[in-house]
């Protein structure tokens, strides 16, 4: 009996004594952390480099397929964009700047679906239509009248399908309070999005000061299908009303949407966006369409014929999907592996995607692209929410690689001495390390 009360207060010395130890050296060990972003790994390297989806991405000539080389073009500026990737696959004049006419109302409703995303607008609002809205009863129009309320939700259709000028305006108020701060906030979203070469100066089209670049709207059009309703709405050729039935003064009001978009007619998986047309600007679109996983996007602008501008939207379209296809490789948020936490509260953190990634091959190399996951052995608790753990490598050999980070899915707190001692009491009774 005295021997076993020996060996008890030996062993409760002895991880009493372990503890001690454990919480000096956590003391020495425990490390200064900055910001989740700028905590040392063991792939610092790897940190500055682009991952996922960026749609600030350069579009350099070197980088255009040399495949293209033999596509011609009546058009005087194109582009050919792979949607996943932000890749371009064939251009002319890219970055030269023109007038792009209806095609600029692709950055209101982008506003607008970004607005409802963030809960500022919703579908069912009510829209007291403006005397300046109301003015705006030129080029193409569903005869908007002061006054007048209306959802939303008809605004949306009325500017997705059938271009209206009065609609944009009222749904510019709407948004930002008045049209003038909404061009304000298109020009902060063209920015923020790498179109360098974009002035908006109404959310319409009609005015001969704006202008843009085919690769600017083929980096929208990009942003645009972030937005699955949105593309539902473009995808829509011909209503014979908007989707609720509108009232003014008493008397009924119906009006035809019809897009001019024909591509809608006959191009396998095409879902949008926008087309244009003025004068000064000829003939423009931005088509997107998806077959599978492959999403691409073509921008036409200022071609002579709108028969032309669709054949050579169309020619883009075929010449993407013919050769290249994108492959998904991971969502953001999905849970890719773990890492061990020293000391945590928690002793592993799942690392999750930052972004969504694809990586687009040619036809026919699908089965070359390999995949490596990198991520830290160990950390040191605290470990934030979103902090870097490793990152995905994916490509074909011999190939620049792309890259997306991997970062904790979740917080995990410092042990406090009472937790140290408790973790290692638990790790003795179990036979732990």
């Amino acid at each position: 009996m005295k021997a076993s009360r020996s060996w008890t207060r030996l062993a409760g010395a002895a991880v009493l004594l372990l503890a001690i130890v454990v919480g000096l050296e956590y003391g020495r060990s425990r490390p200064a952390l900055g910001p989740p972003e700028l905590v040392a790994g063991r792939h610092d390297e790897h940190r500055e480099r682009p991952g996922g989806r960026d749609p600030k991405v350069d579009a350099d000539e070197d980088t255009v397929p040399a495949a293209t080389q033999g596509l011609e073009f009546e058009a005087p500026s194109v582009v050919l964009m792979d949607a996943a990737t932000g890749k371009v696959l064939a251009e002319k004049n890219p970055h030269e700047r023109r007038p792009i006419a209806s095609v600029t109302k692709v950055m209101t409703l982008v506003l607008a679906f970004e607005a409802m995303e963030q809960g500022r607008i919703d579908w069912d609002d009510k829209v007291v239509v403006s005397p300046y809205a109301a003015e705006y009863a030129t080029g193409t129009h569903i005869f908007l009248h002061e006054g007048e309320v209306i959802s939303v939700r008809n605004l949306l259709y009325a500017v997705a399908v059938g271009s209206a000028n009065d609609a944009s305006v009222a749904l510019a108020e709407h948004v930002a309070g008045s049209e003038e701060r909404f061009v304000q906030l298109m020009n902060a979203k063209a920015k923020a999005l790498g179109m360098n070469n974009t002035n908006y100066v109404d959310s319409h089209g009609l005015s001969l000061d704006g202008y843009s670049t085919a690769y600017d709207q083929a980096l929208l059009a990009r942003e645009a299908a972030r937005y699955p309703e949105l593309l539902k709405l473009t995808s829509i050729f011909y209503m014979e009303d908007t989707p609720e039935p509108r009232e003014v003064r008493g008397r009924r009001v119906q009006v035809e949407l019809l897009n001019r978009n024909r591509l809608l007619l006959g191009y396998s998986g095409l879902d949008g966006l926008k087309t244009g047309f003025t004068s000064q600007a000829n003939f423009c679109v931005v088509a997107t369409a998806r077959r599978g996983d492959t999403r691409m996007v073509a921008v036409v602008l200022g071609h002579p014929s709108s028969s032309g501008r669709n054949r050579e939207a169309a020619k883009l379209l075929n010449h993407g999907f013919a050769n290249w296809v994108s492959l998904p490789v991971v969502k953001r948020g999905d849970v890719v592996g773990s890492v061990r936490v020293h000391r945590g509260a928690r002793e592993t953190v799942p690392a999750v995607a930052a972004e969504d990634m694809a990586v687009l091959v040619e036809r026919g190399r699908q089965e070359e692209v390999e995949r490596r996951v990198v991520l830290e052995e160990r950390l040191v608790a605290p470990v934030a929410r979103g902090q870097r753990l490793g990152e995905i490598v994916v490509g074909l050999a011999g190939e620049e690689p792309q890259r997306v980070a991997l970062v904790a899915a979740e917080e995990v707190r410092a042990l406090g001495y009472v937790g140290l001692v408790w973790r290692v009491m638990q790790h003795l009774f179990r036979g732990g390390p």
